[in-house]
């Protein structure tokens, strides 16, 4: 659907214009996902601070949204998020979220 497209390319602009409140708003009610809007929300979550929702987050768009669930999607992600120690656990929780959900979606 192209309206629902558009939306995920506005949370992506909004993201580029320094909106991370929008993003964080907005995110819940789009109908399509990208791999940009999904960087967004990740990269806006560690911008306020709230690291540690990035997980919950990635499960609730990864059950919703299947065309999320690709490689390029997790090193999307993964690139979203801050280098360092800091971010270690959340990192391999993210690899593992997307290794659960490829396990239970391959019968």
């Amino acid at each position: 659907d192209r309206c629902a497209a558009e939306k995920a390319k506005e949370l992506e602009a909004n993201w580029a214009a320094g909106r991370g409140d929008l993003v964080l708003e907005e995110w819940h009610s789009l109908q399509f996902f990208t791999a940009g809007a999904l960087r967004a929300v990740v990269e806006a979550l560690v911008a306020a601070g709230r690291m540690g929702e990035v997980p919950a987050v990635l499960r609730q768009i990864l059950a919703r949204y299947p065309n999320m669930r690709a490689a390029e999607v997790q090193a999307t992600a993964l690139d979203a998020l801050p280098m360092g120690h800091s971010a270690t656990g959340t990192v391999s929780e993210v690899r593992r979220i997307f290794v659960s959900f490829h396990a239970a979606h391959q019968e």
